[in-house]
């Protein structure tokens, strides 16, 4: 006899496996936290269930993997909008952040995004920002799982006056994680125009030494390209690279402004790119080459990027704005059908991310991680094909469950035992006392 903790009944799912592989009428069985059983409910019998729940044909398919983040910026949404990146950057985002952000502000504008990336299907993000390690307790407190680590720079940041005390900060969160069931930590440096080569260097030993990935922003903007080229002759991606700090820990975050050569470092070294559509579009960044980079082989993960930037957390119109991106700019419809727009925001960013063997699809001791999505809104009506309904007419309003290691974090479009109310008022209260700085400019670079 089959016995299960929780047991899903009765949904259409889709696995994301290597083959792709899909159950139309299915069940998924879970016990400790990990998928169990898996099927066609005409191959059920003979079981027991602490919890069963009829999924009542809602697709079921793998929580979205959030590939790069700066989660506790949801205290900062909509501050600095329309400006180009540079300036963003130097004249609003690093002013602000060092005059407002505390311990405090980090916790309350994680918890406000973790609940809006489970609310829209994410059960797991990489982040980068300062102090990380309230940015793990949101994720424990909320059952979300997450890659945390603090943004290293060769400046005074607000939660440590020098690049040695960011490191060492890091060893503070390496140990206190150490064994967390949801929560991990990641080495993060900012990019190579805010870190010395001496910092990226020891950053990456860290990395290597805990192994852990080594998150950093990669040739996202002309200018950064430039400015390198001008002043050592190589393109960022070259310039890690010749101070050994591309790796397969390497989770290059935008790797916009790409040539052929760096397509090449990044398979070779098996590294890859976060790609950042929404965020790339609205700063006005360019397009990535993320056609080439699938054709060559290499990791790519979906992330939403910041709420500063984006202005949102939903994966599910990251998705849409990738596969629409792409067939604008190569002028090609065929560029990243659906199928592999939904791979790569699941299995795609858990591979990017290391954790394939862990989640990323559904699949027998994996994680249970995973959402169950309404098909009988207006936009679900009618339903060709399940993939492309998900891609470009399904939003994440849709989505009513969510599973993160078998726990029921989002229940019928309810967070149980989770005082919604205060934790958006929190963040509402902080915002009053936020002044866009924007006669303000950094000097710093």
């Amino acid at each position: 006899m089959q016995k299960f903790d929780i047991l899903i009944c009765n949904a259409q799912i889709l696995t994301m496996d290597s083959n792709f592989t899909e159950y139309k009428s299915g069940f998924l069985g879970i016990s400790g936290g990990r998928i169990s059983a898996l099927g066609e409910m005409s191959e059920l019998s003979n079981y027991e269930a602490v919890t069963i729940i009829d999924a009542g044909g809602k697709i079921l398919l793998p929580g979205f993997v959030n590939t790069h983040t700066h989660i506790a910026m949801t205290v900062f949404r909509g501050v600095a909008d329309d400006i180009a990146l540079h300036d963003w950057l130097m004249k609003y985002i690093f002013p602000i952040e060092k005059e407002y952000v505390t311990e405090d502000l980090v916790l309350k504008g994680a918890r406000l995004a973790i609940l809006e990336m489970l609310s829209t299907g994410t059960t797991c993000f990489n982040d980068m920002y300062y102090f990380a390690d309230k940015v793990g307790q949101a994720a424990a407190e909320l059952g979300m799982r997450g890659i945390i680590s603090e943004g290293l720079v060769d400046f005074a940041a607000p939660n440590t006056k020098t690049p040695d005390d960011g490191l060492e900060y890091n060893e503070f969160l390496i140990q206190k994680y150490k064994n967390h069931p949801l929560v991990r930590v990641g080495i993060s440096s900012h990019a190579p125009y805010t870190c010395s080569p001496e910092l990226l260097q020891k950053a990456e030993n860290q990395a290597k030494t805990h192994g852990l990935n080594h998150h950093i922003h990669i040739a996202e903007t002309e200018w950064e390209f430039q400015k390198f080229w001008d002043e050592h002759g190589v393109s960022p991606l070259q310039y890690l690279d010749n101070l050994g700090v591309i790796s397969d820990r390497t989770v290059a975050a935008h790797g916009i402004w790409l040539t052929d050569e760096d397509i090449s470092i990044l398979k070779k070294r098996n590294a890859g790119v976060a790609h950042n559509p929404e965020c790339n579009m609205k700063i006005s960044s360019g397009a990535a080459r993320i056609p080439e980079l699938l054709e060559a082989d290499v990791k790519v993960g979906l992330g939403t990027d910041g709420p500063a930037s984006n202005n949102d957390m939903d994966m599910f119109g990251e998705m849409r704005a990738m596969a629409l991106l792409h067939k604008f700019a190569s002028k090609d419809p065929t560029v990243l059908p659906a199928k592999q727009a939904l791979r790569i925001a699941t299995k795609g960013g858990a591979e990017l991310l290391n954790l394939d063997k862990e989640i990323g699809s559904i699949e027998i001791g994996k994680c249970a991680d995973f959402i169950l999505v309404e098909t009988a809104g207006f936009a679900a009506v009618p339903m060709y094909d399940a993939y492309s309904a998900l891609v470009y007419s399904i939003g994440a309003q849709a989505v009513s469950d969510t599973f993160v290691s078998g726990k029921h974090v989002y229940q019928n479009k309810k967070f149980p035992n989770v005082d919604v109310a205060k934790i958006i008022t929190d963040v509402r209260e902080l915002s009053a006392h936020i002044h866009p700085a924007s006669s303000a400019y950094s000097e710093t670079l």
